[in-house]
């Protein structure tokens, strides 16, 4: 975290989250000011890199969770985050993951929690920083059938493909009923 983060993350009414990494091009961070009393979100800013550019560049997002409860907002889907974006691509499913695990961050943050899943031990895909908590969440919260679908939602497996048996682990613990042995051709055409 950058110094000027640091000590703003001290003050008591500000959280800060980040998700993504800089070194796989993709990620964000997230700032929240929040209002004691109410505990409800009165102003949110967004700075990202890569793919998640839409998400910061996209006021809807601002919009979507200022005035809100913290809980109201942990409460937003990763589909209704997608449709404030613009609607559910496979770009903007991945930007609002991103925008929905930075806000967890920054909701921890701002209660002085500790964050256990940004220890690197819980990283499942390095190639976009897809921890396996982000992973679980993902599956359940959008009720995600299938490793492709996993794959699509998450990027977690598409790059080089390292992950893909930790993933489907993951996705067979969540959705047992639901996973097929894993499609090697999708993996593949994923990391072109």
């Amino acid at each position: 975290m950058p110094a000027a983060a640091r000590a703003e993350s001290v003050r008591p009414d500000v959280g800060i989250g980040h998700s993504g990494a800089r070194a796989c091009g993709n990620g964000l961070t997230l700032r929240i000011k929040v209002e004691p009393e109410s505990q409800t979100i009165r102003e949110l800013t967004v700075e990202a890199f890569g793919d998640a550019r839409s998400a910061a560049a996209n006021a809807s997002i601002v919009a979507l969770f200022s005035g809100r409860s913290l809980e109201q907002a942990l409460a937003t889907g990763h589909r209704q985050i997608a449709d404030a974006l613009g609607g559910a691509t496979t770009k903007r499913s991945y930007c609002s993951l991103l925008v929905h695990e930075a806000l967890r961050a920054a909701v921890a943050d701002y209660r002085g929690e500790r964050d256990v899943e940004s220890d690197d031990s819980q990283m499942t895909c390095r190639c976009y920083a897809v921890r396996q908590g982000m992973l679980r969440r993902a599956i359940l919260l959008n009720q995600l059938a299938s490793m492709d679908e996993v794959i699509d939602f998450t990027r977690a497996a598409s790059a080089c493909g390292e992950c893909a048996s930790a993933v489907r682990d993951i996705v067979s613990r969540e959705r047992p009923e639901t996973c097929p042995p894993p499609s090697t051709a999708r993996i593949i055409s994923h990391a072109k």
